[in-house]
This record gives C-alpha cells, structure tokens and sequence, in this order.
C-alpha cells in the first residue's frame, strides 16, 4: 500500500463529489468529522503503474487520447467517457459534432443490468415509523433525506430504508 502512494482514509475526486456544504458530499462529511487539520488537500499522487485506467497509471494527467467508435453505444445506465467519442452517421445525413465528456471512468467488461424490483425488499419501515410521512420513496433516517433510488437501489444500503 505504501509503495503506490495508497494509504490514509480515502482518495476522492472533487468533482466526482456532490455539492460543498450539502450533507451528502462525502468530502463535506469527512472535513467535518476529521477537520481540516487531518485531510491532504493535493493533487492526485497515485502511483499506481499497473491499473487498467490510464488516469491512475500517470497520476494526475489532463489529455486522454480520443476514442473513435462506428457503431452507436446505448445503455440503460448512465455513460461517461473520459476521452471524446466519435460515431459515425447513416449515409446522405449530416454528422453532428461530436460530444465529449470528462469523468472518471467507470469499470467495463460487460452489460450493466439493473437487478429486478422485488415486492419484499430487507430494508423497510413502517409508514410513520421512521418515515417521517414519505411514501414510495428510498429515506435516509440519519438526514432527514428522500433519495432518487428504486426500490432495489435503496435496499443495497444499510442505512438507507424504504417507506411504502
């Protein structure tokens, strides 16, 4: 862990991060619980030669090579692409420019399926239990916040319940 710079509480991208102050920016959680004595502010220092991402391999690097693809990609998740993606267009059409996007690159190496909603899900409470009055919703009891997750999104957390 040492050799690869990987030590400490955690690395996280602040872009990746939900907006300052709100109570679900992790960066804004770990600054109040720890302070800001106890987190490095810096640049990626990741030495990690042997990942699969490009971005980790060369640390803290700003240009990507692009991507070029023919045939259309869709997808039932979201897609994020770290370098621009090109595709091509049916004959006797316009091409539109193409769309580019930055973020951190998600794992490949399959189909993204989301799991099927299931009637009886591990975590639920009662209506006004620990509701506080919502229905059909993913609640997180800890802030007092309804979530945009489905009924099987919301029961892979712990702390997070649904109130039908």
């Amino acid at each position: 862990i040492k050799q690869y710079n990987l030590g400490g509480t955690m690395f996280w991208s602040g872009d990746a991060d939900a907006k300052s102050g709100s109570p679900r920016s992790l960066i804004t959680q770990v600054y109040n619980t720890f302070g800001r004595a106890n987190m490095a502010f810096e640049n990626n220092n990741l030495n990690y030669p042997t990942s699969q991402y490009a971005n980790i391999r060369a640390g803290a690097v700003t240009t990507v090579a692009p991507v070029t693809s023919a045939a259309p990609v869709t997808s039932a998740a979201p897609v994020t692409s770290a370098a621009p993606v090109t595709s091509s267009t049916a004959p006797g059409t316009t091409p539109a420019a193409p769309v580019t996007t930055r973020a951190t690159p998600a794992p490949t190496g399959g189909p993204i399926t989301n799991p099927p909603v299931t009637s009886a899900p591990t975590t639920t409470a009662a209506a006004g239990d620990q509701c506080k009055g919502n229905k059909n919703v993913c609640y997180w009891p800890l802030t007092g916040q309804t979530l945009p997750y489905s009924q099987a999104d919301c029961k892979l957390f712990a702390s997070f319940i649904w109130c039908p």
